[in-house]
């Protein structure tokens, strides 16, 4: 339960931080900002702001407009074989990549369902970054 804490409390963190290095941006930017650890801050507290780091932690992805943000984590290669191998459906794999993708706020397959394709998008191109390898196929 204590790590539960720790990472709830990073996330509130990050996001914070990412919306308040939000103001002045344009609307179509999306800003990613990786999550301290604890390790980060004690080292040096300014490690907080910082761009994504790829297979590795998690990271605040400001949605454009700048007043909402989402943690994302990267789906490691093993993970990402263990989805292949149930490969009922393209969609259905894809949405239960996404949400398992999704740490705040958790997200089901169903809700994922109710997303946008222009949002569903946004979030498989971010996971693809800070995972560091092509997660989701997706036009150029």
């Amino acid at each position: 339960m204590n790590w539960q804490r720790r990472l709830a409390s990073l996330a509130v963190i990050g996001l914070l931080l990412a919306v308040v290095f939000t103001v002045g941006q344009a609307e179509t930017d999306v800003l990613v900002y990786r999550l301290a650890g604890l390790a980060d801050l004690a080292a040096d507290p300014t490690a907080i702001v910082g761009s994504a780091a790829e297979g590795d932690g998690l990271v605040a992805v400001v949605l454009p407009g700048g007043d909402v943000a989402v943690v994302l984590r990267p789906i490691p290669w093993e993970e990402y074989g263990s989805y292949q191998v149930q490969a009922v459906s393209v969609d259905m794999i894809e949405r239960q990549m996404l949400a398992a993708a999704m740490v705040v706020p958790a997200a089901t397959e169903a809700d994922i369902a109710g997303f946008s394709p222009e949002l569903i998008a946004l979030l498989q191109r971010q996971v693809n970054a800070i995972s560091g390898y092509d997660v989701f196929s997706l036009p150029p």
